[in-house]
């Protein structure tokens, strides 16, 4: 089995079922583009074969994130460059047209998020890419309870990052001493918005947790809990989101007393 379904929370169906699933160019009215895997001269107009209650969620979240967009980056969303929704030979919930792996972010002023070329997104050396990844990143976990990014799984999902709905929603998974995703996304949000430079390893520890506080409040957040309601949580994602499409340090938008 894949890695995807290592992170899977749903019980898979062993058979590809074409029920209730529909055709589509367009997610939230946005062109969607397929392969990027070469570059971005590579990406074709494909039609895409999605499950309609997943597409549902895929519309709000382009919907939502074309008005951040449009708000704090001073751009329309043009379109949306992906690997694919199904296709997939394994057991996956792309099997089932129900993920999507997205790899490029355009916007109608030109400026663009490139994930296909890693040192155009997450690991760039550029502040202002790697804040744009984070808030893409915020985005689509205000949307999708499954998700991997580069952050989770460097070997496979450097150049895209992989969304579903097969987990129930929570808030983020975070234990003393112990490595998650969750933890090394709020690392990295640490280290490129707040500036504290801190171990990116997943592990929360007591230099994770400072930071994290530091963040808070930054945002005017510390008397709130993000990590103990979903609500709060995706609040919090909202500025990031604020933040990252600005190109902002943490801070600029404050939470309201």
């Amino acid at each position: 089995m894949g890695r995807e379904d290592n992170w899977s929370c749903g019980n898979l169906p062993n058979k590809r079922s074409d029920a209730n699933t529909t055709r589509v160019s367009a997610i939230g009215g946005k062109t969607i583009l397929y392969g990027g895997i070469q570059g971005i001269s590579n990406y074709v107009k494909a039609s895409q074969l999605i499950n309609r209650d997943f597409r549902r969620t895929c519309d709000h979240w382009a919907l939502n994130f074309a008005h951040y967009a449009r708000v704090y980056r001073k751009a329309d969303l043009g379109w949306i460059g992906h690997i694919g929704i199904p296709g997939h030979t394994d057991v996956s919930w792309h099997q089932h047209a129900k993920a999507w792996d997205i790899n490029h972010i355009r916007f109608a002023n030109g400026t663009y998020l490139d994930m296909v070329r890693p040192s155009r997104s997450w690991d760039s050396r550029r502040r202002d890419q790697r804040r744009l990844y984070l808030a893409v990143d915020a985005s689509l976990r205000r949307y999708f309870t499954g998700l991997i990014d580069a952050y989770a799984d460097k070997e496979e999902h450097y150049n895209h990052i992989h969304v579903d709905s097969s987990c129930p929603a929570r808030t983020p998974y975070i234990r003393w001493g112990r490595r998650s995703d969750d933890a090394e996304f709020i690392q990295q949000l640490v280290w490129n918005f707040a500036g504290r430079r801190i171990r990116t390893d997943g592990v929360w520890r007591r230099e994770t947790l400072n930071g994290w506080l530091l963040l808070l409040r930054r945002l005017n957040m510390s008397r709130k809990n993000p990590l103990g309601s979903r609500a709060v949580w995706n609040t919090f994602l909202a500025y990031i989101m604020m933040h990252g499409l600005a190109n902002k340090t943490a801070g600029y938008w404050i939470y309201p007393d």
